[in-house]
Order: structure tokens, then sequence, then C-alpha cells
């Protein structure tokens, strides 16, 4: 999250870092989980109930680390639309009258998008006038 930040430029090295570093994360997080057992079982070896619990809850720790390490949060975060469709202006009942739309016409054939949809999805595929486009926002 923080060499691929949404928001910022990006370089070909951060890319590869950060591609790298997914990878590599569930083998980082096991190799702390078994550190981290160690530490804790070493460190409250005669506490009893304790030690167990400590160690326990940094066993679950670590594997919340590991599953977040696999999770793309981007994914999360601009959830694709499950099925796309495009409806008549009179059925857009979801569109408030003086909503802002993002527009793509060619020839006579033409698209709005809301701003408050597209700026949460920030990408359609679509066909105007038989050509493929991709409008973002």
């Amino acid at each position: 999250m923080m060499i691929l930040r949404p928001f910022a430029p990006q370089s070909a090295v951060g890319v590869r870092i950060a591609f790298l570093l997914h990878d590599a994360a569930p083998w980082i997080a096991a190799l702390g989980c078994a550190l981290a057992s160690l530490w804790t079982a070493r460190r409250w070896a005669s506490s009893g109930a304790l030690g167990r619990s400590a160690r326990s809850l940094v066993i679950v720790a670590s594997g919340a680390a590991i599953w977040a390490g696999q999770v793309n949060i981007f994914e999360r975060m601009f959830a694709p639309l499950p099925d796309p469709a495009f409806v008549r202006p009179h059925e857009a009942t979801f569109v408030a009258p003086k909503a802002y739309v993002m527009t793509v016409q060619r020839d006579s054939d033409a698209v709005a998008f809301p701003i408050d949809q597209i700026a949460y999805h920030h990408v359609v595929n679509t066909v105007v006038a038989g050509l493929p486009i991709v409008a973002t926002y």
C-alpha cells in the first residue's frame, strides 16, 4: 500500500517491488508467525495458561496477517459492477434529475455515465456506435 499508492505516480521499479513483496508475503508472514510463536513460548513458558493464551493470540494475529497479505485491497475498494447494463433515460430512476453525468458521443450513438457511480468504479468498458471504448474518471 505504501509502494503502490492509488493516487500517486508509480514507477516500474516500485511496481516490481510491490509484486515481489506481494508474492513473498505469505512466506514472510509464516516466518514471522513461527518466530513470534517461539518468542512468546520462551517468554511466557512459566506462565501456564497466560503463556498459552499469548501464544495463541500471536498465532491468530499472524494468520490474519498471512490472509491480509493475499487480499487485493484495491479490488475490494473499487469493486467492479457485477452486471453493468444500459437503460433508457426515462428508466434511469437511480440517477437524480440534476445529477452530473459524463457522456460519450460517436456519430448518432451516445451514452451517459453518472459521475457518482463512475467515480466509485473508475472505469467502464463499453461500445459506442460499434467502437469499443474505455471511459474512466
